[in-house]
Parts: structure tokens; sequence; C-alpha cells
């Protein structure tokens, strides 16, 4: 949390100034109440209404400002809140693929949206708070010891009660709050689980299923949420039961303070406004110490999240050739072996096809070549580097995979292709050209700039798969695995493209297939079945 109001330390250090002014007249305009009162007990009339009209217009100008700092709040707020989320989503690309995967999507999509509406709510509000009441007890309390010293020790013992009181239930709350936010992420990644399957579910006319889960994964959410509010209520219940007990000892004090004719009764009245201010302050402020930290488990889960080339000693060297070899290969899910003592090699611009029955580990060999997972035993390199002295980042320079099931973002088709990476529009045509999805481009109003997604236009399967090979073609790495990637296109066309992907003379190509086209099978170097190995 630190960090983020580092980042905009200029903007806070105003939000900050603006804290400090309008606190200092509030407890101006409550020390003119001495004056005021005094002034009219004693029906000095011109004095009463002038020092009256003036803390009208100095508590008028405070709210003024207090006013605006709220606003001005909400978009500091904001924009730290978007300073977090990049912060994360930077740190999220730098993961490892298995501590991704092993996240989910939905826990992620939790951490931008259930964790930063709970930062954006309870956290940073509580930081801006805390000062503020910090500000309004320090100016109380110097002018509470001008009024008589003994004040402060009354004050202090009492503010000292005030704030450690209801800290009794802060390990309780937090452990609930750190509770919430899992369940947040769970209930995200269940609801999202559950409305892909809405087209099973209609076909099957299961429909009725859908509000039976809701019901079940909300009562589950449900829970958690009472059971941090009723340990918050708790807390807001000793709060509340040390700032009344407080200003009852410190009305009892300052009335003894009267009859021993030590203060005015106008100062009496300053010292009633000034308690309230004072106790509402230590009571505000160990309730913004506990939500303070009931968001500090948010933070403390994204700290595990360690960089990718911290797992490997990396090596900064440019590869010679780009051969692939996989040599006594084991790799095993669970309790099922994919692999046992694989090997094979994979040349430099020779063209591959890899068939087998369902199982037969060809995705799984694609998920080694491209540093998804890592062999359980064996050894696998490239350009002889071995695999386990490559980043990631250096992996994919050379290698581009195409899946089955091409993902398409919700953004225009030129930010597909490019993904804001900076390619020349001639690199564009040429891909799309040899993808044969400028046929569909050129027919589109607004072409490359053309939006996709649910509400926009929506690709077929064989037009998704012509966007991801082109995708990929625009990268130019060295090594292409293409898994089914034209197995939604009519066989004329999947034809045309997979005889230009075949005559890449300075590409190493390795598709999978489950029907191979007799008509190409002559254009591979070698066909792999993975069932015979």
């Amino acid at each position: 949390m630190k960090r983020c109001f580092l980042q905009r330390k200029g903007l806070n250090l105003l939000v900050m100034l603006m804290i400090v002014t309008s606190s200092g007249l509030k407890i101006y305009s409550a020390v003119l109440l001495t004056t005021i009162t005094n002034e009219l007990l004693a029906k000095h009339w011109r004095q009463f209404l002038f020092y009256l009209l003036l803390q009208g217009v100095i508590y008028t100008l405070a709210c003024a400002i207090s006013g605006w700092n709220s606003w001005f709040q909400e978009y500091v707020i904001q924009k730290m809140i978007n300073d977090l989320r990049i912060h994360l989503t930077e740190k999220l690309t730098q993961t490892s693929y298995q501590q991704n995967q092993a996240k989910g999507a939905g826990s992620f999509v939790s951490w931008m949206t259930n964790d930063m509406q709970m930062i954006a709510d309870q956290g940073f509000p509580a930081v801006y708070q805390m000062i503020e009441h910090c500000t309004m007890l320090l100016f109380s309390i110097v002018v509470l010891v001008k009024m008589h010293y003994s004040l402060m020790i009354v004050f202090a013992l009492l503010s000292l009660f005030t704030l450690y009181l209801p800290r009794l239930a802060n390990k309780p709350l937090m452990q609930r709050f750190q509770e919430l936010t899992v369940e947040n992420e769970h209930f995200t990644g269940k609801m999202s689980n559950l409305f892909q399957g809405y087209a099973t579910l209609y076909v099957l006319n299961a429909l009725s299923y859908l509000p039976k889960k809701v019901q079940q994964f909300s009562l589950q959410l449900a829970k958690r949420n009472v059971r941090a509010a009723k340990v918050h209520a708790f807390s807001t219940f000793l709060s509340s039961f040390a700032n009344v007990f407080s200003q009852i000892v410190i009305t009892g004090y300052s009335g003894w303070l009267i009859f021993r004719s030590i203060i005015s009764f106008g100062a009496f009245l300053t010292i009633e406004n000034l308690s309230a201010n004072v106790m509402n302050a230590m009571g505000n402020l160990a309730n913004c110490l506990i939500m303070i930290s009931s968001v500090q488990p948010i933070f403390d889960k994204y700290e595990p999240l360690q960089r990718r080339e911290n797992k490997r000693q990396t090596v900064n060297q440019k590869l010679v050739n780009h051969t692939l070899q996989l040599e006594n290969i084991d790799f095993s899910y669970e309790d099922n072996v994919i692999f046992n003592q694989l090997n094979l090699t994979f040349e430099t611009g020779k063209k591959y096809v890899i068939t087998g029955a369902s199982g037969s580990g060809k995705s799984t060999l694609f998920h080694l070549l491209t540093g998804k997972i890592s062999p359980t035993s064996g050894k696998l390199t490239i350009g002889g580097v071995d695999y386990a002295q490559l980043s990631a980042n250096q992996i994919h320079e050379e290698i581009s995979y195409v899946d089955q099931v091409p993902y398409v973002f919700e953004a225009s088709i030129e930010e597909n292709l490019t993904l804001l990476q900076d390619f020349s529009r001639q690199q564009l045509q040429q891909v799309l050209t040899s993808t044969q999805f400028a046929q569909v481009t050129t027919q589109l109003p607004q072409q490359l700039a053309t939006q996709l997604g649910p509400s926009e236009l929506e690709l077929s399967g064989g037009q998704k798969q012509r966007l991801a090979l082109a995708r990929t073609l625009l990268r130019d790495t060295p090594i292409l695995l293409l898994d089914e990637t034209t197995a939604n296109l009519d066989k004329a066309t999947a034809e045309q493209i997979e005889r230009y992907l075949l005559s890449l003379p300075n590409h190493t190509v390795i598709m999978i297939t489950h029907h191979l086209n007799p008509k190409l099978a002559g254009l591979y170097d070698e066909v792999i079945d993975l069932s015979k190995l």
C-alpha cells in the first residue's frame, strides 16, 4: 500500500494539505465558541455578532475545502487503483506459466475487480481518514492544553482507551476479510465457469441448473460476508462504547473545572465540542487502522508472485541454429505416463507432421516445446542450449504456437494481430494475404479497425484460425508449432495455406493433425506417429 501512495506522492501531498487546512479551520471555528459564549454572557452584542459571523465564514470555508477534497480524494484513489492494476498485471506477465495456470483466470479477474473495489472502498480512504483524524486530534490537544494542562492528561488516558479497545477485534477481523477475499476469487471463478457452460445446458434442456448453482455459490459467498460483518459490528460496538464513555468522563471533568472556577462556561462548551472531535477521531482512528489491516491480506497475497526468470539460470547468447532435440524425455500427469524415454529431433528449416491417437501426447509435446511445462526427466534443447538455461522470453523469440482453439480478444482486428506491438502496414498485409484473412478484412467497412467481440463482430471458427495464424506469422519466429491450425477451414483453403507454410524455406514447421492430407504428405520431411514411439 505504501508504494501506491508514494507513486502518487504529489497528488497525495495536495490531499494532505487540504485535510490539514480544513481540520485547522474547523478547530479554530470551535475555539471561537469560547469567545462567542463569553461575549454573549457579557452582553457585548457587537463583539458577539462579529465572532459569530467570523465563525460562520471560517466553518463554511472549511466545509467547502473538505467537500472539494472528497472529490479530489476519489480522483487520486482511482489513479492509485489503476496504478495497482497495472503493477499487478506486470507482475503476472512475469510469472511462470504453471503459476499462472494454477491460479486460474477467475482468481485474476477477482483480483482486478473485487479486490480493487475493496481497496478503493476501505483501504485507501481509511488512510486519508486516519490523516484527518490525527490532524484533528493534534490541533484539539494543542487547544486543550492551552485551556488547562490537566485536560491533556485526561484526554491522553481516554484516547489510549478509545484507540486500543476496538483492537480486540483486529485479529479475527483480518482473518474474516482474508477468508472473504479468497471466497470472492472462488465465486468469480465458479460463476465464470458456470456461464461458459450455457450452450451445453441449453441443448440439454437443463437451464434450471443455472439458478440452482448460482444460489449455491451465492449462499457460500453470503456466509463469508455475514461472518466478516459480524466481527466488524463487534469492532464498531467497542469503538462506540469507548467513545461515549470517554465523552461522559470529559464532560464530568470539565464541569468540575467550572465548579472550581478554573475555566469559563464558554471554555466548557469549547471543551465539549473538542472532546467530541477528539473522541470521534480516536474511535474512527481505531476503525481506520482495522480497515487498513483488513485489506493488508490482499496486498500480501500478491507478494508470492515470483518472476519466472528467477527459476532459471539464463544464458545471454544468440542461438547458432534452431534444431530442437528431446533426449530421454519422461513426462507423467499424475499417474498417467505420457512419455517414457522419448527421443526426437526437429532439424532447422525442416517440416514435420505429428500424428497419433487421442491421448498419445501430441498437445503435451507442444507444451514441452513451448516451455509451458517441464519434463519429469530428460533433456530438451534448442540450438544445443538446454531449455533450463533459457528464459521464457528467449524460448518464445524462437518458437510460436497456434492453438487448436485460438483466442480472440475483444478489440479491433489490428490489435488482435499486433497486440499493441509495432509492425508495418506491409508486414500486416503480407500475413493477411498469406493466410487468406485479407478476404475477410477487405469486405468489412472498417477493415482492420473492426471491433471483435460478443457485442461486435463474431468470427467463425475458420476465421479465428486464420487470424491466429496471421498473428503468429507476423512475429516471424524460426519455429512454428501448429495444432490443427486449418481444421475449421474448407479443404481447398486449408490446402492452400498449408502449402504456403510448408514452402517457408527458413522456418521449422511442426504440425499436429488427425487427418493427413495425402496431397501434402510428400512435402513433409518426416511424419511422426507418437502412438508408435
